[in-house]
């Protein structure tokens, strides 16, 4: 067995993404049931289309239906979903992301993540570069 992985805010641009619902929602659900993420983490959607925690635990729910290996359903399900969070959110002005540094400090409370911070872009890879100058202009490049 390997290292283990230490408390994540796991935040996914992209989310609403076909990327993030046909390959990343499916994926993180089965490491999940197989016990391979931390105690304590949250997945945290981020994207440009409007919705909310609910809207995304369905689009979540949907995803995993369709294109994953097990239904979800049962407490599994329900321990799951309760860590899957959404920011509508830019990446392209400076200052986009200010709005998500409070939100993820708030996560870090709720759900025992102690800081650590796991990004992962779902995007065309011409929003890279402005992702990367928006994590750092927020400070979240910062280790905890």
């Amino acid at each position: 067995m390997g290292v283990p992985i230490p408390p994540q805010a796991i935040v996914i641009f992209g989310a609403s993404g076909d990327l993030t619902k046909r390959k990343l929602l499916p994926a993180f659900y089965h490491l999940f049931l197989q016990g391979l993420l931390p105690e304590g983490f949250v997945i945290v959607g981020y994207a440009r289309t409007e919705m909310d925690d609910e809207g995304f635990r369905q689009h979540a729910h949907d995803a995993i239906a369709t294109y994953g290996r097990r239904a979800p359903e049962g407490q599994a399900w329900a321990s799951f979903a309760k860590r899957l969070e959404y920011v509508t959110g830019e990446v392209s002005d400076r200052g986009a992301m200010d709005h998500i540094v409070e939100y993820l400090q708030d996560a870090d409370t709720r759900h025992g993540t102690g800081g650590g911070r796991f990004f992962y872009a779902a995007t065309p890879a011409s929003a890279y570069p402005d992702i990367v100058a928006r994590i750092g202009e927020a400070g979240l490049a910062e280790s905890a």
